[in-house]
């Protein structure tokens, strides 16, 4: 048991993680679903320094870009996003890509479940 725990410890350290703390690095990219028009282009921009920069393009939509940065924490496998403006959006990590929760920290459900996905499109530049 304490092999494992000392393998398990240094794995996190190797992987980013210290004291609780985790990081994420990279960029992640897809088309969520939109009420109002075909989706919502997405790209979000992960930091080891624990900032983000997110960017959306409406699709179909006039002046439908936004853009929008803050800082990110890692708990549970879940990244909560805080924006400059005070809101926060949620995801869930999985295997090369992360999932938009609901504001509850749940995932979506329903026929479009499968579209609250983004990929990694790039890994972190060093």
């Amino acid at each position: 048991m304490k092999k494992f725990l000392f393998i398990l410890g240094a794995t996190l350290l190797l992987a980013g993680c210290s004291m609780g703390e985790q990081t994420l690095c990279g960029t992640y990219h897809g088309v969520l679903p939109a009420a109002s028009g075909p989706g919502i282009e997405t790209d979000i921009t992960f930091n080891k320094n624990g900032t983000f920069s997110r960017h959306q393009v409406y699709l179909d939509e006039k002046d439908g870009v936004f853009d929008e940065s803050g800082t990110y924490k890692i708990r549970n496998n879940i990244i909560t996003l805080s924006s400059g403006n005070g809101e926060s959006s949620y995801y869930q990590i999985e295997d090369r890509q992360i999932r938009q929760l609901d504001m509850e920290k749940k995932p979506v459900t329903g026929d479009l479940a499968q579209y609250y996905v983004l990929k990694q499109s790039q890994s972190c530049a060093n």
